[in-house]
């Protein structure tokens, strides 16, 4: 047999042939490396894109969002500036509207009060620019409210002390505790508080309840909820049942009240609580008016006016400042106060009416103002 035609000789290898088909005329060759990339106004769908997304518009909103967002921190930077100004101006304004009490009130003082403050308040029933008193009382110059505020960095508590309470005055021998202030002034009442309670008093403040009066009225009134009417025909004290906004003369005579009578069962009925009833009203007023107080749009609207009249409803000594103020505002502000009285029981001596305090029971309450 002859070789096969695909080898005609010894080491001849045979190739199979190619058939290249030319491109048209004007066509090149050389292929497109880019030809598979899409062009300028194709866009390939994220994965994240959701159907019908422009991403063209991207850029765009990020630039809307930062420039948002941008516009959004100074407009609360300017609110927080504006606010801290406003602030500060109704406290210079409260600050430079406040009495202050000769330097003999500062004497009895205890030094410190940074971390906690107690500030001794005092209310005297002698109404300024009048020599009157409540018909039933000793004298003038008593001192109607007796309250411990301490204040710490985020809380408030209030320690209401029985105006009749029977304690030694120095060489005045035992008197009640509220004769402190005729006696004595700020320093004999300071003396005899932080004494009875072995609290150190730090700041002293007096209340004035003609300007008490002016207070609420530029609040608008307190609203207070009584579960029955009362009255009293002493302090002008004529109030239903229900919550009410009560105005200044009538918060000032539930505030002063101790002879109150109180409407159940289709008759009136003494109130025998006395000094203790009075604390409770004392201490239910203050809390309206803290709430008062706190409301924003009061602070607004009427921030101006009751920083004023705030300030010359009180007194106090030299050393209450800025930082004492403002510790109080805070405190107030993120926080409800709350509120003790010392307990103790009626006594009568010598005819004269007093209450002992009850030292085992108080010494709980104490307690949590020295925890």
């Amino acid at each position: 047999m002859g070789a096969p035609s695909s080898q005609l000789y010894p080491g001849h290898v045979a190739t199979k042939k190619k058939y290249v088909i030319s491109p048209p005329a004007g066509v090149s060759t050389h292929a497109d490396p880019y030809a598979d990339r899409p062009q300028k106004s194709e866009r390939v769908p994220s994965r994240f894109s959701s159907p019908g997304t422009n991403t063209e518009d991207r850029p765009r909103s990020r630039k809307v969002a930062k420039r948002f967002l941008k516009w959004t921190a100074w407009a609360l930077l300017v609110t927080l500036v504006a606010s801290a100004t406003y602030a500060f101006a109704l406290l210079w304004r409260f600050n430079s509207s406040m009495r202050k009490i000769g330097p003999d009130a500062s004497s009895a003082l205890a030094p410190g009060g940074l971390s906690t403050i107690n500030i001794l308040v005092s209310g005297s029933d002698t109404r300024q620019g009048a020599n009157t008193f409540i018909p039933g009382d000793v004298g003038p110059g008593l001192a109607d409210v007796i309250m411990i505020v301490q204040v710490r960095w985020n809380k408030v508590k209030l320690l209401s002390i029985p105006r009749d309470t029977r304690v030694v005055l120095g060489r005045h021998g035992h008197q009640k505790i509220n004769a402190a202030l005729p006696l004595g002034g700020p320093p004999l009442l300071v003396q005899a508080v932080s004494e009875l309670t072995g609290l150190r008093i730090h700041r002293y403040m007096a209340i004035d309840f003609a300007g008490f009066v002016a207070l609420t009225d530029s609040l608008g009134g307190v609203e207070l909820c009584l579960d029955a009417a009362e009255r009293d025909s002493y302090s002008g004290l004529s109030l239903p049942a229900g919550c009410q906004l009560v105005r200044g003369e009538q918060a000032l005579a539930y505030v002063r009240s101790r002879h109150a009578e109180i409407y159940r069962n289709g008759k009136w009925i003494p109130d025998t609580g006395g000094d203790f009833s009075r604390m409770q009203r004392q201490q239910l007023y203050f809390d309206a008016l803290g709430s008062k107080l706190k409301n924003p749009w009061v602070a607004i609207t009427n921030g101006w006016s009751i920083s004023r009249r705030l300030g010359e409803a009180l007194a106090s000594d030299r050393g209450f400042g800025y930082y004492t103020e403002t510790r109080l505002a805070f405190a107030m502000a993120v926080s409800k106060p709350q509120a003790y009285s010392l307990p103790g029981t009626p006594l009568e001596k010598g005819g004269v009416s007093y209450v002992e305090i009850d030292r085992e029971k108080a010494r709980s309450i104490l307690d949590q103002f020295r925890s």
